[in-house]
């Protein structure tokens, strides 16, 4: 396990060249909200692109596409057919898998939910998406019964989990997780 440190992040960080456009600075596909999570999408959304992303595409609910049309101007929406509950139904999972394949990498979880058909999704992008796939939040949760389906991946895998969502990555408590933060990480 390595710490972030000033010199890692001046590594990360580059001088974007003089005619730098949004199809030189990369693309992220954010699978991300669902009926009352709005928020997790906007903001995942948002901080993609305070990191200097080129082209953010939004695949989220069709019922929550305009708040977040309202608060993310720079981004092209994907509004996305949904369960009756309001939760990305899995009859998009083709069109994601498409469009992924367009960009650079792919977010998926904030704000999804779990059910039936997020866990599905998530499970798709595992077996079948190759580019760097970022796991956070809800998408560790629908893959918390079954955390092996990683090991399938055909993608390199960036996961974050809080305590909690860790914890039910490897069947444990926050509090044990907490305690052994490294080690944890370090086995899982």
């Amino acid at each position: 396990m390595e710490q972030t440190d000033r010199n890692i992040v001046k590594k990360a960080v580059f001088d974007r060249p003089d005619d730098a456009n949004k199809g030189t600075l990369g693309s992220l596909l954010c699978i991300c909200g669902c009926f009352g999570m709005a928020g997790a999408a906007i903001m995942a959304g948002k901080a993609a692109l305070r990191c200097g992303l080129g082209l953010l595409k939004a695949a989220l609910p069709k019922s929550i596409y305009p708040i977040a049309a309202g608060a993310i101007f720079e981004s092209v929406f994907f509004p996305l057919e949904e369960t009756p509950d309001g939760k990305i139904c899995k009859s998009n999972i083709d069109f994601l898998l498409c469009e992924a394949e367009k960009s650079s990498a792919v977010l998926i979880g904030c704000g999804l939910s779990v059910c039936d058909d997020t866990k599905t999704l998530v499970n798709s992008f595992i077996e079948n998406y190759t580019k760097p796939l970022v796991l956070d939040a809800d998408a560790l949760n629908c893959v918390a019964e079954n955390p092996d389906i990683l090991k399938k991946a055909k993608a390199p895998i960036i996961i974050t989990p809080h305590p909690g969502e860790m914890a039910r990555l490897v069947k444990s408590t926050p509090k044990e997780v907490n305690q052994n933060r490294a080690e944890i990480a370090a086995d899982f």
